[in-house]
């Protein structure tokens, strides 16, 4: 969607590094606000009287609006250019995490997650445009591996910086915490950057941005969410309106799908999922975000009610998932570029699979938790992490390179989706099931997850040739 070498001579760093290191801190905030917040979820359902499968739509409200956003803010960086666009994000991003504080009611809580997530969806895409266009062609290899570097830090240390933040400044803190460092990066982005008398969105592949498909966009993202409604919906005695919902989200969907099919250049097109390969990648992401959001809304939960951790201690069992997947996901990518993705996300996958498995029968009856608790989820974290780095950077190797930039979005999409699907049905499941859940949910993860390795065993590329797209299937 993005161009990522538009007018690369419209800007230049007074001082690169500052200016790298500003956008880092951008990315990595928002990535680390995810983590954050879920460990905040159970202290947000005391203090608003909310039942679970209610206050997990704090995080929902906030992955559905960054998805839906991912389109926008790729037409806009063609349109307008990556500086203003950014700009814009962090202000709205700026503004919904301090209305997320200041919220005195569960209504004005998930509005606010919901604008905060509207300008979070368009900083990484900003980012990684700015990115391009500051950075030399034969250093952009290096510089997007710092940056993936670093935010990948985010989920290991984000669940020891919402336990401080819950005990020092209670729940409020949790959306505070984000304001300071992005403003502070913003204002060192104006510093270090200098701006030419061209347009910082200015050139030929501008000049033919596509045009945005407003309707297209609504069909979807209201579509979307009246399934994730209806998903909220299981186990309440408001039948009737999970089934309008879930009746009216297909048709909606199915409205889309057909508009889709009319018009030249739809948000998600789906030509592209006729390719099985390409279908496989963007199935593997979705169960991906599934798995990674349900892990971050169960893992907190999970250490509380049922373990009974307190302090550091509560706050290990998540980090020691997000520390398993910053190793492995800094060494898979490199790895299935030698064997390819096939192999590495095959094995991943099971052996996550049977890590949550393993989970599921232990969770129970587990003995010290506060050091096996940790263990478990540390090694599921450690094979989870082959998955979907390598299958992200398939999906160049798919799609002829003229498709690659909607391929790609339409993956991040089904990330941000799969993830809101996975919170939302988590949080019904807790409301249903009680206790039970712990043992249920670990257990459907592992089918997901044994599910995914069939699918890149059958679908994903192996190692493509020298030149070539796509390699052999």
């Amino acid at each position: 969607m993005t161009h990522m070498s538009t007018a690369s001579d419209a800007l230049g760093a007074r001082s690169f590094p500052l200016a790298i290191s500003s956008l880092a801190i951008i990315g990595f905030v928002s990535v680390l606000v995810g983590t954050v917040t879920s460990m905040a979820l159970t202290t947000l359902s005391g203090a608003f009287g909310a039942s679970t499968s209610v206050i997990v739509w704090v995080t929902t409200a906030y992955l559905l609006a960054a998805g839906l956003t991912l389109p926008v803010a790729g037409w806009a960086v063609d349109r307008f250019g990556a500086r203003p666009v950014l700009l814009v994000g962090v202000g709205i991003f700026a503004v919904g995490s301090l209305a997320s504080g200041l919220a005195n009611s569960i209504e004005l809580l998930l509005l606010s997650r919901a604008l905060q997530g509207l300008g979070g969806g368009v900083l990484e895409p900003a980012c990684l445009a700015l990115i391009s266009r500051i950075t030399e062609r034969q250093r952009i290899g290096t510089v997007m591996g710092v940056m993936a570097a670093v935010i990948n830090i985010a989920p290991a240390v984000g669940p020891l910086v919402g336990a401080a933040l819950l005990s020092w400044t209670g729940w409020q803190g949790v959306f505070f915490f984000a304001v300071p460092p992005v403003i502070v990066a913003v204002l060192l982005l104006a510093v270090s950057l200098r701006r030419h008398e061209a347009s910082d969105a200015s050139g030929d592949d501008t000049a033919k941005a596509e045009q945005l498909d407003a309707a297209g966009l609504a069909l979807l993202g209201v579509g979307f969410a009246a399934l994730l409604l209806a998903f909220a919906q299981v186990g309440e005695d408001t039948l009737w309106l999970a089934a309008i919902a879930g009746v009216g989200g297909v048709v909606l969907l199915a409205a889309y799908v057909r508009r889709a099919l009319r018009i030249d250049e739809p948000v998600v097109n789906p030509r592209l999922f006729m390719d099985r390969k390409f279908s496989g990648a963007v199935a593997i992401m979705g169960a991906g975000g599934v798995l990674t959001f349900s892990v971050l809304t169960l893992a907190p939960m999970l250490a509380e009610r049922v373990w009974n951790l307190e302090g550091i201690a509560f706050a290990m069992p998540l980090g020691a998932f997000g520390l398993g997947m910053l190793v492995s996901m800094s060494i898979s990518g490199a790895v299935s570029d030698r064997i390819g993705p096939r192999p590495i996300v095959t094995v991943g996958a099971a052996g996550a699979a049977v890590c949550l498995a393993g989970l599921a029968v232990l969770t129970p009856g587990l003995t010290a938790p506060a050091i096996t608790g940790p263990l478990l989820l540390g090694v599921t974290g450690v094979a989870f992490g082959t998955v979907s780095a390598p299958t992200f950077a398939s999906i160049y190797r798919i799609l002829p390179r003229a498709s690659v930039g909607r391929g790609t979005t339409a993956a991040l999409i089904a990330v941000q989706l799969g993830a809101a699907l996975g919170v939302t049905s988590i949080g019904a499941l807790i409301d249903a099931l009680g206790d039970v859940a712990f043992v249920v949910v670990p257990a459907l993860l592992a089918v997901i997850m044994f599910a995914v390795a069939v699918i890149a065993r059958f679908t994903l590329p192996v190692r493509a040739s020298a030149g070539s797209p796509a390699g052999p299937v």
